[in-house]
């Protein structure tokens, strides 16, 4: 295997994202077609592939933070739903136990303390959740790129002038 192979080997353990791991690697590249089709292309090396799973799994072994672990708790945040933790009845609102509370809705909980009014439960920012498993996950890469900013402006004349 090729230093810059092993290079994007190593970016894509990180990231999981073949195109942005393959424009990492190989500096020289320029166009977003041209790392699509090379990155997919060296997955499929043997060397490559071999590489990436047996990293994955030394990591694995190690317990080391994975980017699916990573993915999973900000999954937990992103798609809370303050429901999970109060419920509105006739008589006010009803806070939930956290016995009640499954680990998934756990994770969602920032803090919970006895305020003014009553029992206070502050979630973490689902945006922020969103806005990073977003990146995670590559869906913020080059979406400028798919944006047409232009405006078609099509005037017909009336019928009948």
């Amino acid at each position: 295997m090729t230093l810059k192979q092993k290079r994007f080997a190593d970016e894509y353990i990180k990231s999981g994202n073949a195109t942005q791991s393959y424009f990492k690697a190989y500096d020289t590249c320029k166009t977003q077609n041209t790392a699509e089709v090379n990155g997919c292309r060296l997955l499929s090396n043997a060397k490559v592939y071999n590489y990436i799973a047996k990293e994955r799994a030394k990591m694995e072994e190690k317990e080391i933070v994975t980017r699916e672990k990573v993915m999973s708790e900000l999954a937990a945040l992103a798609f809370s739903n303050g429901t999970s933790y109060a419920k509105v009845t006739p008589d006010g609102v009803e806070v939930k136990l956290t016995d009640e509370l499954t680990d998934v809705e756990k994770k969602a909980v920032a803090g919970i303390s006895q305020g003014k009014f009553g029992v206070e439960v502050k979630t973490h920012d689902k945006v922020k959740a969103l806005e990073l498993l977003s990146k995670l996950m590559g869906y913020d890469k080059h979406a400028d790129d798919d944006k047409d900013d232009s405006v078609n402006i099509v005037i017909k004349p009336r019928e009948g002038r």
